[in-house]
């Protein structure tokens, strides 16, 4: 397993006006879906490309909701079923609470894998 992570890239899913402090206000769908679209553009796919990946996930900070209008917030990671052989959609987000994020990552990535 090797871990890339691309330099001088940054990706944003916040409401449009909002600050970057503020919790995104998308759902978790939303969010995912935003996030696999900027990772489709940020790296090119192809099999010359050395920075070339099997699937994208994005540890945040940000509170995952699948209703951002509620209070409870309490999903901690997304990703779409059986996925991880698409270029399009192989692609998790999960919610950085510390060492417990690593049973969310696993958890994602068997999403994925399924």
């Amino acid at each position: 397993v090797e871990v890339l992570r691309p330099e001088g890239k940054t990706f944003s899913s916040k409401r449009s006006g909002g600050s970057s402090a503020e919790v995104s206000g998308k759902s978790a769908e939303d969010m995912l879906k935003d996030f696999c679209k900027w990772q489709r553009q940020g790296l090119k796919q192809n099999s010359n490309n050395p920075r070339r990946f099997d699937t994208a996930l994005l540890l945040t900070r940000e509170n995952i909701c699948r209703n951002p209008f509620t209070q409870n917030c309490d999903t901690l990671g997304l990703a779409e079923l059986g996925t991880m052989c698409s270029r399009h959609a192989s692609c998790a987000i999960v919610q950085d609470n510390g060492l417990s994020a690593a049973f969310t990552i696993a958890h994602e990535l068997g999403h994925l894998l399924n």
